[in-house]
Order: structure tokens, then C-alpha cells, then sequence
């Protein structure tokens, strides 16, 4: 499992994802008989360039891997992404666009949190669907009030 982060995204999405998915199967086994299970997930932290960096609030990051390293995955979480409310978010994050294209055709999972949902709509993962995004992306039908879309 991978989750896609970049320098717009909030240490507390990306490291709260993290650490609740890394804990699968281990805390299960140490809550219940004492004694620290396996992880059942291999989470890994993905960006485009692969590069370390700050995230939005100056926190570094050095993620596992960029998005050309990462082969097969069985699910793929975007983060949050901060996009300001002067200008609309079409356009960004063409190739994690593609990449996003490619593991869901691949059989991958795609998720989003909060403003990941539009990078999921500029991949066009979300044409047709109805989901929790910005209006900008005319091709999404936009479910108003709603804080989890399973489409």
C-alpha cells in the first residue's frame, strides 16, 4: 500500500494514515495477548520525484520511493493537498494523473483524503461518478454534504 504525498500536504494526514495503517495486525496482537504482531500492511510513503523535502508545514519528509519506482500495489491513498481558493485546481500533478490511471487499471485500490479528491478528479479516476470534490471538474457529479463517497 502506498500513500501519495507531496509538499502541499499536512504532516498530520500524511503521518496519522501512516501510522493507523502500519498498526494494522501488529497493535491487534499486542491489545489482545500482550505481545506485538506482524504488520499486515507494507506502507510505504510515495511523491513524485522521490525526493526528500518539507511538507506544508516545514516537517521533512524522505519518502520510500517516487511514483517511476513504485511497481504493483494493491491500494493507493492521495493525501491532502492544499489548493488555494484564487485559482482552480485543474491542471496539477499531470503524471501522478497518469500513474493514478495506470495502477487502477492495473486493479489497484485508488482512495483519497480531503483535497486528494482533486487529484483523483484531474486523473479523470472520478468522470462519471459522484464524489466529494471541487466544481471545477465539470465531468464529476458533486455529492454536496458528504464526508465519505464509496462510488
Amino acid at each position: 500500500m502506498v500513500l501519495f504525498a507531496a509538499d502541499t500536504t499536512s504532516p498530520s494526514v500524511l503521518y496519522g494514515l501512516n501510522d493507523v495503517l502500519y498498526s494494522v495486525g501488529a497493535v491487534f496482537d499486542d491489545l489482545t495477548i500482550g505481545v506485538p504482531g506482524p504488520g499486515s500492511l507494507d506502507v510505504r510513503i510515495v511523491t513524485a520525484d522521490g525526493r526528500p523535502f518539507k511538507l506544508l508545514s516545514s516537517i521533512y519528509i524522505e519518502p520510500h520511493a517516487s511514483i517511476d519506482e513504485v511497481g504493483h500495489v494493491d491500494a493507493v491513498v492521495i493525501c491532502d493537498m492544499y489548493s488555494s481558493i484564487n485559482q482552480p485546481p485543474t491542471g496539477a500533478y499531470p503524471e501522478v494523473s497518469a500513474w493514478l490511471r495506470r495502477l487502477h487499471g492495473e486493479g489497484a485500490l485508488v482512495a483519497s483524503v480531503c483535497s486528494g479528491s482533486l487529484v483523483l478528479a484531474q486523473s479523470g479516476l472520478l468522470d462519471g461518478r459522484e464524489a466529494a470534490t471541487h466544481w471545477a471538474y465539470p465531468k464529476v457529479r458533486i455529492k454536496k454534504d458528504a464526508v465519505v463517497c464509496m462510488t
